[in-house]
């Protein structure tokens, strides 16, 4: 490869990194709040079951229709986590919990459809046991686009946790969420034969 081939390639690939950082989610690394008071303890978080996705089912569909390796299945409900989540209040911050649960997937994600948060308030999705957690996403993630995907919990359900302190400049918009319902194969299942 000559001297400007490689100049070339150097570029292309900072453009490509440029691209994944400006695309990616930052967290914050914190805690949700619930996490760190009692009060979680004496709510009840509200639930929306979403449609059962037997994943044999969809990986026979998939096939039957021709499509190589699909992954998930979306499924749109519109909640808008101020209004309809738990609300609790500890020390200066309101938090509402809301929780999503489908017996057969193997993971869920969260997609927001609509994302705008003040400073100082974050959203954090986890499992329901906190073995594990997303975020927390805070206003660094506010877009032009007014999105937010998170990436997926592994299990049956998630819970989305709402963080806002009470001194902040405007209500946080966190509405109109997708949810991504994934029903992987198994790593054995189907692999075609290459003889």
């Amino acid at each position: 490869m000559n001297r400007t081939g490689f100049y070339i390639l150097c570029t292309f690939i900072l453009f490509l990194l440029a691209a994944d950082i400006s695309f990616a989610q930052l967290s914050n690394n914190s805690y949700p709040a619930s996490f760190l008071t009692n009060t979680k303890r004496y709510a009840v978080v509200p639930v929306e079951v979403l449609d059962s996705v037997r994943a044999e089912d969809q990986i026979a569909v998939a096939e039957k229709n021709g499509v190589p390796n699909r992954c998930g299945v979306v499924q749109q409900t519109t909640v808008d986590i101020r209004e309809e989540g738990v609300k609790t209040i500890a020390d200066s911050v309101t938090i509402w919990r809301y929780e999503f649960q489908c017996p057969d997937a193997v993971s869920l994600s969260a997609f927001f459809e609509s994302y705008n948060l003040p400073e100082g308030a974050a959203v954090y999705v986890y499992s329901a046991d906190k073995k594990q957690l997303r975020g927390g996403f805070t206003s660094v993630n506010n877009k032009k686009s007014g999105k937010l995907a998170v990436a997926e919990i592994e299990g049956t359900s998630l819970i989305i946790e709402y963080n806002e302190p009470s001194d902040v400049d405007f209500k946080g918009e966190l509405v109109g969420l997708r949810n991504k319902i994934v029903c992987k194969r198994k790593i054995d299942n189907k692999i075609p034969n290459s003889n």
